[in-house]
């Protein structure tokens, strides 16, 4: 099986310059040392998440050691590089992920992608059956 992986590759062209679909998911966390920071949203190559300016001082191009929670869960511990600092939030770039955390986190990602269609086909439904009653 993973000598099938290895050959495995799609190419995708995006109209965004973003390297890897984002998603956002609540129960998301990560943590810096044994301060927990909310995440905005999270890809394939990096992590977004919410702080301080007040409380905490990041500089672009920092390395951080993160971890990742999930629903209270330490799910990965990776090194991440600051690439964008925001008022609210900043963005890392995953640095140097083995293929078991890239499968990790494609799997995290994916679940969370067929929760938004299963959201959105819901959301769907009940429109239309309001405005049939309508």
């Amino acid at each position: 099986m993973d000598e099938f992986l290895d050959d495995f590759e799609i190419k995708y062209e995006s109209k965004t310059p973003r390297k890897a679909y984002r998603v956002a998911l609540d129960n998301l966390q990560v943590q810096l040392g044994t301060k927990l920071f909310k995440a905005r949203d999270i890809s394939a190559a990096g992590i977004s998440f919410y702080y301080s300016p007040a409380e905490e001082s990041f500089q672009k191009g920092d390395i951080l050691e993160i971890e990742i929670i999930y629903n209270e869960k330490k799910l990965l511990k990776l090194n991440a590089t600051v690439v964008r600092i925001r008022d609210e939030y900043i963005a890392c770039a995953f640095e140097d992920i083995s293929l078991r955390e890239e499968r990790l986190l494609d799997k995290l990602i994916l679940e969370a992608q067929k929760e938004e269609i299963e959201l959105k086909k819901l959301a769907e439904k009940e429109s239309s059956e309001d405005h049939e009653k309508a």
